[in-house]
């Protein structure tokens, strides 16, 4: 049994540099000859076409070809190796397909040009606008289109089912369906042409409304269009008719005691005393409101005295 014992030497670092780890024949089975091969190749073949060529895994000559010999493919390089793939491909086009969208891009739809090849109309249409640059020109485009449009109505025609006859016929229409609001009357008086039904019986009796001027319901029924119903009010007047905060009606009463509560404003609705009870509380604050201004008003302008206003008092 051999003993050693510790030397001083065995604390300091060795000068002896480590062997560079190597996988096995990862230089020796490179021969000068597939090198030269690759770099006479690199630019001109793809990948795979090397590697089938140097009888080796693609993996492996891209690796040597990058890492060892620093070969990179140039743009034009990779397009045709691109170019290459494309045509390797089970649904790649031929050459006779190619001619035959050349031939046929004009005078064709691209459907129809789909139908044709067995292909998808969306394949067709890359393969032609994409990758083959061909443009539809504006003569081909208005021939195609007038073609499919052949069995369209033409702009003016009248359906088969419209009114034609001399009635006039009435309607009903909601002025806010998706809101649920009023329900109105409309006539036709002409074709496509419909007015309010309760605005045509005023102007067949008195001619059309000055301007400015509605012809609005007496009793608020938008169904009740007898003439004795009808009156005619300014916009200014028909506004402050319909002024929620001018003429405080129940729903604009709930929504102020309760107003981001929407459920407890429909609740508010079957008490129609405590709403009253608002009501009386809006208008007296108002008329205080009125008071104090007027008041105001009198203190900042005092009447002159001798002054006729002075002499009246």
């Amino acid at each position: 049994m051999k003993i050693r014992f510790f030397q001083p030497s065995d604390n300091q670092p060795s000068n002896k540099s480590e062997p560079a780890f190597i996988r096995k024949n990862q230089f020796q089975t490179w021969s000068e000859s597939e090198r030269q091969f690759l770099r006479d190749n690199w630019e001109t073949k793809t990948t795979q076409e090397i590697a089938e060529a140097l009888n080796r895994p693609k993996a492996g000559v891209q690796t040597y070809a990058w890492r060892f010999l620093k070969l990179k493919k140039s743009p034009e390089a990779k397009f045709m190796a691109a170019s290459k793939g494309q045509q390797s491909r089970k649904d790649a086009y031929t050459e006779a397909e190619k001619q035959y969208l050349r031939d046929h891009w004009q005078t064709m739809t691209i459907q129809q040009m789909a139908d044709a090849l067995g292909r998808k109309a969306g394949s067709v249409k890359s393969m032609g606008q994409k990758k083959m640059r061909l443009k539809k020109t504006h003569e081909s485009l208005s021939t195609l289109s007038k073609r499919l449009n052949a069995g369209q109505f033409k702009k003016g025609s009248i359906s088969s089912n419209a009114i034609l006859d001399e009635a006039m016929p009435i309607r009903i229409r909601h002025s806010h369906k998706k809101r649920g609001g009023l329900a109105y009357k409309w006539i036709r008086v002409a074709w496509k042409k419909w007015i309010m039904y309760h605005v045509y019986l005023w102007e067949q009796a008195y001619g059309p409304a000055p301007e400015g001027m509605i012809v609005v319901f007496k009793n608020k029924d938008t169904m009740d269009c007898r003439l004795d119903n009808l009156e005619l009010i300014t916009r200014q007047e028909h506004a402050i008719r319909n002024s929620g905060s001018i003429n405080l009606p129940d729903g604009y009463v709930a929504h102020l005691l309760a107003v981001r509560n929407p459920e407890l404003q429909q609740e508010l609705l079957q008490y129609p005393e405590l709403l009253e009870l608002k009501r009386n509380q809006i208008h007296l604050e108002r008329t205080l409101k009125q008071l104090t201004a007027h008041a105001n008003s009198d203190a900042n302008n005092p009447v002159p005295a001798g002054s006729d206003q002075a002499d009246a008092c």
